[in-house]
């Protein structure tokens, strides 16, 4: 083999004797690292390009199409030494707002402007943060064998293209000379993946091959007009339907629709991430012992609670609970007064309340669950902000640092209106007398109003939510909830079936059925959540383009 050799691949990556990577599904499956819908096949690699890492690429040029070989590989010859340089430190204010979608759990990849990283930990307000490769600074092993050298023009293009998208399906190559017709497979007309992957085949087919044009054609099925039947009316069916004119028809009785009213609270669309706390402040260590980041609501309860689990901070110890002790929720507010309902439903005695709080830039506010009954709290951010800038003007002379003095005290003054009003409501079960209270007096001196209010419609309608349960055997009703997720939460549907089709499980994922029942409530987006049984069936991809 070398440089410039275009080749297929299978293999496995080890370090520590553990598989960190594999092109094939029987070694994922023993290893019990396998992902359902992953797509396992030989991989395409260029010889010398430099996709691979250095020791791996220089492996290869001493290996045999069709022979199984091994490379061990130091540090210097992989993906180098870790530089402890590269772990940071930042807030969790600054950690939410550049990972919103980050889960929280140890080991998770990120993107923090521009840069990729890993989550090491969070330590109450603090998240450290690993700009290192994952495998920097380790030994790897990877067992290979090259399984084709691929030197035919039509086989080039072939594979030049699955080397830049993996599909699973082989596109169709015409070659005229030096103008190449790609038919691109099925699943290119409603994978957002292969907007971003053409322009890659475009570049790697104009770099390794001499074709002067290059065309990617969409094949799509017509309408077949149905055969036209005559129909011959009889005079007695003429004589009949006349007849049937004549009668007076009986007027239908106008059956009132039922109004069902919503909640403003419940059922609001404003999701944030909601920082849960507990009065103790060990009460959560306690109860919430197992719990892990990423659980979807609705698992945990075992309900119609939309969210998940995002950030705990739970010491192993109760005792060692204090201020930070707390556990992040990333929901609908509904959904944040249903579990703190949840959790004073199902706790031991001694819980003297619940409160959650959350800041959305705009307004920040807090809510609170004591003894059955439920109060909020909101303040508008320019309130906030003027205050924050008044308190810094009368103590501080302008400078360099003035604008970072004011958001530290915004920062301040939100958690002591936040903390006030969870700790009053808890030990009085009122917000009665609140405003008079230190932060809320000198927010009302300033200008500033905090909008106070108990709940005294959301129970109800929680214990509603808590107690509907999700049929994934009923494709029926599956299909009436996507539905359903569409008409009444249209802003968010989307991240509202994500958590819906995580929770599917895995022998529905190939389940052609449930995947035609559900499609047309939804979009093509869908088969995201299939494995490539469904992926590949032509009526499913159908409805996946009608619904689009």
């Amino acid at each position: 083999m070398r440089d410039g050799d275009i080749i297929t691949l299978d293999y496995e990556g080890r370090t520590d004797g553990e598989l960190f990577d594999t092109t094939l599904e029987e070694v994922a499956k023993a290893d019990d690292v396998h992902e359902e819908g992953h797509l396992y096949e030989p991989i395409t690699v260029i010889i010398g390009e430099g996709r691979l890492v250095p020791g791996f690429d220089a492996a290869l040029k001493k290996a045999k199409v069709g022979e199984t070989s091994e490379a061990t590989l130091p540090p210097d010859e992989a993906y180098g030494q870790r530089d402890p340089k590269l772990i940071e430190t930042m807030s969790l204010t600054r950690f939410r707002r550049t990972c919103p979608d980050a889960i929280g759990y140890s080991g998770e990849e990120l993107e923090i402007e521009g840069r990729h990283a890993h989550l090491v930990a969070i330590y109450g307000s603090r998240v450290r943060v690993d700009f290192n490769q994952h495998l920097a600074g380790k030994e790897l092993v990877f067992k290979f064998t090259v399984k084709s050298k691929v030197t035919k023009a039509g086989d080039k293009v072939a594979a030049l293209f699955n080397m830049e998208y993996q599909s699973g399906e082989e596109p169709q190559v015409k070659l005229t000379g030096k103008h190449a017709e790609i038919t691109l497979p099925d699943r290119c007309k409603f994978d957002p993946a292969w907007f971003q992957a053409k322009y890659r085949v475009v570049a790697a087919l104009r770099k390794h091959t001499d074709l002067e044009e290059i065309m990617f054609v969409e094949s799509y099925e017509g309408t077949k007009p149905e055969p036209k039947k005559e129909k011959k009316k009889s005079a007695k069916k003429k004589a009949k339907k006349t007849a049937s004119k004549k009668k007076a028809a009986p007027k239908k009785k106008k059956t009132a629709k039922k109004k069902v009213a919503k909640s403003s609270v419940t059922d609001t669309q404003m999701r944030a991430l909601f920082v849960l706390r507990s009065r103790p402040q060990n009460h959560l260590a306690k109860v919430c012992a197992g719990w892990y980041d990423g659980t979807p609501l609705r698992t945990l309860v075992n309900g119609n609670i939309d969210g998940k689990l995002r950030f705990l901070n739970l010491p192993d110890d109760a005792s060692e609970a204090d201020a930070e002790t707390s556990i992040t929720l990333e929901c609908p507010l509904g959904a944040a007064l249903a579990i703190m309902f949840w959790l004073a439903e199902r706790s031991p005695k001694g819980l003297e309340g619940l409160g959650v709080s959350f800041d959305n830039d705009w307004q920040i506010g807090a809510a609170a669950y004591k003894d059955g009954a439920f109060a909020s709290m909101l303040v508008n951010g320019d309130d906030l902000d003027n205050l924050a800038r008044d308190t810094v003007t009368e103590n501080e002379d302008e400078d360099e640092f003035y604008e970072d003095t004011i958001r530290e005290q915004r920062q301040y003054l939100r958690d002591d209106l936040q903390d006030t009003f969870i700790e009053y409501f808890t030990a009085r079960g009122t917000v009665d007398g609140l405003d008079q209270v230190e932060p809320f007096k000198t927010l009302n001196h300033k200008g500033g109003k905090a909008t106070l209010e108990i709940l005294d419609d959301v129970i109800p309608q929680i214990k509603d939510r808590l107690s509907q349960k999700i049929d994934f055997y009923s494709f029926k009703s599956m299909a009436t909830l996507m539905e359903q997720q569409a008409d009444e939460f249209w802003k968010n549907h989307r991240s509202r079936i994500q958590e819906i089709m995580e929770l599917v499980p895995d022998e529905l994922r190939g389940n052609k059925e449930f995947f035609r029942a559900v499609i047309p409530s939804v979009s093509g987006w869908l088969l995201e959540y299939a494995n490539e049984t469904v992926r590949s069936d032509k009526e499913s991809i159908r409805l996946a383009l009608r619904a689009d």
